[in-house]
């Protein structure tokens, strides 16, 4: 056949496979092939077959039937399974009629045998591609029609939709219904697997709805940006398929990334000579893009929808702002309401309900007076004449008893309501709760005077320590320098437990202005309170019944366990007097959480968990007057002589300075509960240690001394003692004083220090500098109170001894010889 004759599709690459394990015919005939126009590829047998045709599409096979280490017509046979369209034609140079017939049976095209003339080769190949070629241009026009054939089926079933769509759509009343109606007609007719609708509101859209379409965002800020899915179909009015979501960048598609294998077609909602009102986008698992028609269907359901859309959509604004404006009110912490010109009401929230147990129902259209008794409707009424009067915002605080009976304070704000014209046509009134601002700011004003209180009884009893030290002192030496007759000695044993009393006193100041010396140790604050059962039993009497209640798992608290007894008594103490006929007092122990109170301000406590020790009892009470007064110092209810005032005020100091809070609860006529909420055990903060209470029996008199005091008296009792005691002391009035002596006095051995000094030099800071020229120098502290000075200069606990003002020879004498023997032993 010539080449001009040959049909259009020959002029098209023939692309033929020859497999012959005859290498020299495998090479000519494959020469020969190429010579005539055809993609050849080789193969010598069945292995290299598959091998070139995993990357050679070839058309037509040539095969020798007999191949040298397996039968053609089984690479036949699978040939044609795996390549149903592939065309083979057997050759072989031993025909026989059984041998041909085998060949067409395993469905060969033709056969050829060797030897074989060029023509014949040439002619039958030709017929097997036109063969091969009509045969899929057959089985396309088929496929077209049956396609084009399913398509108009398609097409009037999607017809049907529409008119069934539009039945649906104009039959919804509400924006969100319409919504919900139009996606799943449009997920419906575009064949689609679920979708999502947004309308705009403001500067964004919001998600109205959406089917089979997880994490979807709820809202999309415009202008959206270039990335994003819906932008460019918001942007050009017309829908768009998206083929390949991984392509796309930005919040939708980022939030649809698990459908990224999946079909989009997205619509804009938009009508004649508009903005896009929102967008549909649906997806398709098929992955395959959307049909013409399907978007030709999507696009008359959504101008159907739209001019619904517009209308419902104005009329649910209206409806959500109403309601938006609604669930304001109704939430407000302040009471809000409305009347007319008459003083009738329109509205109140549920603020105002809850305060004055009337529903709205039973409110509205009636004025103060049908509501309130006489006196608050005169406060209300007059309010109103004077806003409406003239015409401006007022602001009063007022007192209202609540439905409960209890009594608020009220910030009221009334305001006119005017029309169009600026006339006042009604009133309007927001009122705030601030009784809880005003108990919180009395409790503040209250805490001010007590740290006022606290910081000057402090002042006053570290100069009474120092007057105290000098008298206790005094005497003492009195009574040792001469025999005194019985009077005499009585008269100091006398002055000397005036004195002793004092001292007392001074250390309940102290603890009420939190400056007194603590000790803080880990305690089992329930064992400690079994372990002074007996105490207190003891100390309230047998008429009133001690109860006691231990919580589970208890937490250890972190307080001086001397103080805490001496609070504990003095609880007791006020428990008894409280209950002049007997009854019961309850002690019990629990822990305590500040983030699971609800009863409690969180923000009384600096800790989050406190072991929580309170003391009940049921007798006269208190009232809320003399509560808030409870604490002060020398405040006391009791007759004259029977109380100092001093018992409150020194448990408050010791919990304050603990790191605790103390509450007090009380009842006229019901009782009163004390709680000490007590800081739970942490690391120990550093502390002076205790000084032993031993005199040593070997005691070698010969040190050296230096006393370091800025009260004249004071440094005279300490230097007089010390030198009866036969040390040999050095005195100094300040610190830097005290640094010239040492430098040029070697071989001190202790230096005796107040821990407050003038000059600007501490102490502390003198024991540092001192050791700096001495290092093998002793110190031993002395102070009126327990100061910070410790706590600042971060003073090692191990380093440190104090002996407490006032002190007696005998407190002098033991602490100096503890000092000087711990040096002794370190060295």
């Amino acid at each position: 056949m010539d080449n001009g004759s040959k049909p259009f599709h020959l002029s098209q690459e023939r692309r033929v496979i020859v497999i012959d394990d005859d290498r020299d015919f495998l090479e000519s005939l494959s020469r020969l092939l190429e010579l005539e126009g055809y993609a050849v590829r080789k193969a010598s047998n069945k292995t290299d077959a598959w091998y070139v045709l995993d990357a050679f599409p070839a058309e037509v096979a040539l095969i020798d039937i007999r191949l040298g280490q397996g039968s053609g017509l089984t690479l036949l046979t699978e040939l044609r399974n795996r390549f149903p369209k592939m065309a083979c034609i057997m050759m072989t140079a031993y025909a026989s009629v059984p041998t041909v017939i085998e060949a067409l049976l395993g469905e060969a095209y033709d056969y050829l045998c060797k030897p074989f003339i060029k023509e014949d080769l040439v002619a039958t190949l030709d017929r097997c591609f036109e063969h091969t070629w009509l045969t899929r241009e057959r089985e396309q026009a088929i496929s077209a029609l049956e396609q084009r054939n399913e398509e108009l089926v398609q097409i009037n079933a999607g017809l049907h939709q529409v008119v069934g769509s539009m039945q649906e759509l104009s039959t919804c009343s509400t924006l969100q219904q319409l919504c919900t109606v139009l996606l799943n007609d449009v997920v419906r007719t575009s064949k689609a697997d679920g979708g999502t609708i947004y309308l705009r509101q403001d500067d964004q859209l919001i998600l109205k709805d959406s089917l089979n379409t997880d994490d979807a965002p709820a809202a999309l800020s415009l202008p959206l940006t270039e990335e994003n899915l819906f932008s460019k179909a918001m942007a050009t009015r017309l829908p768009e398929v998206i083929s390949d979501l991984q392509r796309q960048k930005g919040p939708a598609s980022k939030s649809w990334s698990q459908y990224a294998k999946h079909s989009f077609l997205v619509f804009p909602l938009v009508g004649d000579h508009e903005d896009p009102i929102g967008v549909i986008a649906v997806h398709s698992e098929q992955g395959s893009p959307f049909t013409l028609q399907e978007c030709e269907f999507g696009r008359i359901l959504i101008s159907l929808g739209c001019e619904a859309i517009r209308v419902l959509n104005a009329l649910e604004n209206v409806a959500a702002s109403e309601e938006r404006l609604r669930k304001i009110v109704d939430n407000s912490p302040s009471a809000i309401l409305l009347k007319d010109y008459e003083g009738r009401y329109l509205m109140v929230n549920k603020r105002f309900e809850e305060w004055h147990g009337r529903q709205a129902s039973d409110t509205v259209g009636k004025t103060s007076s049908d509501i309130f008794a006489k006196p608050i409707a005169r406060i209300y009424n007059a309010q109103d004449k004077d806003v409406l009067a003239g015409g401006k915002v007022i602001n009063e605080e007022v007192s209202i008893p609540f439905a409960d009976g209890t009594l608020h304070s009220l910030l009221m704000t009334k305001f006119p309501v005017l029309d169009t014209k600026g006339n006042p046509t009604g009133i309007g009134s927001i009122s705030t709760d601030i009784t809880d601002r005003r108990r919180v700011e009395e409790q503040l004003r209250q805490a001010q005077k007590l740290e006022a209180l606290g910081l000057l009884t402090g002042g006053i009893a570290h100069d009474f320590n120092n007057l105290l030290a000098v008298i206790l002192g005094n005497l003492s030496l009195v009574r040792e320098e001469r025999e005194c007759s019985g009077l005499i000695e009585e008269l100091i044993d006398d002055a000397h437990a005036s004195a002793r009393s004092g001292a007392e006193l001074t250390e309940r100041l102290l603890a009420f202005g939190r400056q007194q010396e603590l000790h803080p140790r880990v305690t089992d604050v329930s064992t400690f309170v079994r372990n002074n059962s007996r105490l207190l039993e003891r100390t309230v009497g047998g008429e009133i019944e001690i109860v006691t209640e231990f919580g589970k798992d208890l937490w250890n608290a972190e307080v001086d366990q001397s103080q805490l007894e001496t609070s504990l008594l003095n609880l007791a103490i006020n428990a008894g007097h409280a209950m002049p006929d007997g009854g019961r007092l309850t002690i019990k122990v629990s822990n305590f959480e500040v983030a699971r109170s609800q009863s409690q301000p969180k923000d009384s406590f600096a800790r989050n968990q406190y072991v929580l020790l309170s003391v009940r009892d049921n007798g006269i009470g208190m009232s809320p007057e003399v509560a808030d007064r409870a604490v002060q110092p020398f405040f006391t209810t009791k007759e004259a002589g029977h109380g100092n005032g001093l018992g409150l005020s020194m448990v408050y100091g010791f919990v304050k300075q603990s790191g605790g809070h103390m509450e007090i609860v009380s009842h006229v006529d019901k009782g009163t509960t004390i709680k000490l909420y007590l800081p739970t055990a942490g690391e120990l903060d550093r502390q002076p240690v205790a000084i032993p209470q031993t005199r040593s029996e070997s005691i070698n008199r010969n040190e050296r001394i230096l006393v370091v005091e800025d009260k004249p008296a004071v440094r005279k009792l300490a230097t007089t003692i010390l030198t009866r005691l036969g040390y040999r002391v050095f005195e100094a009035s300040d610190g830097f004083n005290a640094l010239r002596l040492l430098a040029n006095e070697q071989g001190v051995d202790l230096l005796f220090t107040d821990v407050v000094l003038p000059g600007g030099m501490c102490g502390v800071e003198l024991a540092q500098r001192a050791r700096a020229l001495q290092p093998d120098l002793n110190v031993l502290y002395t102070s009126g109170y327990a100061d910070q000075v410790f706590a600042r200069k971060d003073v090692a606990e191990d380093d440190v001894m104090l002996v407490k003002k006032p002190f007696t020879k005998e407190d002098l004498e033991c602490a100096v010889r503890a000092a000087l023997e711990e040096g002794t032993s370190q060295s």
